[in-house]
């Protein structure tokens, strides 16, 4: 894919699959897929756009942050958005790589993207997370998504551009040190539902977290 042509592309599908040293050691039926607390590929793009030999993933997204282990850093940066009366400092950003690699580095946190086909009407990723150092035994999940061509063509115009999503965490942190000071606590709320819990964070701390 390259060329002035973009391409859109939406998840249209998904299969699951699981390997793991504790039931036959190969891949079969991801039996834990609905299984609270089971392992998750935290991020899947729904939306991949392939314009002139290059992958634009919208990088404005806090990639449900809340949920895992960026509670943190999401807070702090709505309290910074929140300070400065400006919402949109990530408007215009994406994460770009080229097409052509075999696998496609920065996409997330846990797992490694690989294309398994790109045409003009259909995109497939597999997207494989190694979750065996967390429990001690073999644990690998992958997931194989297939996206869907839609009838938009959309030129990306990008303000900031980002190799990683922890390329884009860096310029977060920078922007609350640049703003707050490196060691200042920030005041943050915690939770996804009231009662939140008040707290504070420094970019230090952050920094020390999720650059290292």
């Amino acid at each position: 894919m390259s060329g002035e042509t973009s391409k859109t592309y939406i998840m249209k599908a998904e299969e699951s699959y699981i390997f793991s040293s504790e039931y036959d050691s190969k891949w079969g039926e991801d039996f834990l897929k609905n299984s609270y607390g089971g392992p998750t590929l935290h991020f899947m793009p729904e939306e991949i756009i392939i314009h002139d030999g290059m992958l634009w993933l919208d990088a404005r997204s806090i990639c449900a942050y809340g949920y895992y282990y960026h509670e943190e850093l999401e807070a702090a940066w709505s309290s910074f958005c929140k300070d400065t009366r400006k919402d949109n400092y990530l408007d215009g950003c994406y994460i770009v790589a080229p097409v052509a690699e075999k696998s496609w580095p920065g996409f997330g946190y846990d797992y490694e993207a690989v294309p398994l086909k790109i045409t003009d009407s259909e995109l497939i990723v597999m997207y494989t997370g190694d979750f065996s150092a967390n429990i001690g035994w073999t644990l690998v999940k992958r997931i194989i998504v297939t996206y869907e061509a839609v009838d938009k063509s959309e030129q990306p115009s990008a303000n900031l551009v980002f190799s990683s999503f922890k390329e884009r965490d860096k310029y977060m942190i920078d922007m609350l040190s640049d703003c707050y000071g490196e060691s200042t606590p920030i005041n943050i709320k915690l939770g996804l539902y009231p009662p939140l819990t008040h707290t504070t964070v420094t970019a230090a701390e952050l920094r020390q977290k999720h650059l290292r």
